[in-house]
């Protein structure tokens, strides 16, 4: 994983075979965007907003915030703890040098741009109380 993040803006065939390797990877070629491709009509997260965002690394939080909205009953309780992305990690999983992640931060580039995007449309409705806890 680390070799090819390194080489993936990499000149010569190194970087062509990089490039080459993980485009191939349909789960990794795409980004996030691309699943959202029917919903762009200029920004739609207001033209055509979703019902909620549930995020990985806040889910019980926003759970909790979703059944409020929805007026269900609770089905996590707030105390519970949700595991960070670290401790789901294997760890055999070799750490990432700089330079891969730089140029994987360049790849994802997009998806990072649509994250903030949701978070901030999240936060919006958070602070507009219409996702109150």
């Amino acid at each position: 994983a680390n070799d090819l993040a390194e080489a993936l803006f990499q000149r010569g065939s190194r970087g062509e075979k990089a490039f080459s390797a993980i485009t191939s990877i349909r789960q990794i070629a795409l980004s996030q965007i691309d699943y959202f491709h029917f919903f762009w009509e200029g920004n739609f997260l207001e033209t055509r907003p979703p019902l909620f965002i549930l995020r990985n690394e806040n889910f019980l939080e926003d759970l909790m915030r979703l059944e409020d909205f929805l007026g269900l009953s609770r089905t996590v309780k707030p105390s519970e703890r949700n595991p960070s992305a670290a401790e789901l990690l294997d760890e055999t999983v070799p750490e990432l040098s700089e330079r891969a992640k730089t140029n994987l931060h360049e790849w994802y580039r997009q998806d990072f741009e649509f994250y903030r995007r949701c978070d901030n449309w999240i936060e919006r409705r958070v602070s507009d109380h219409i996702f109150d806890v």
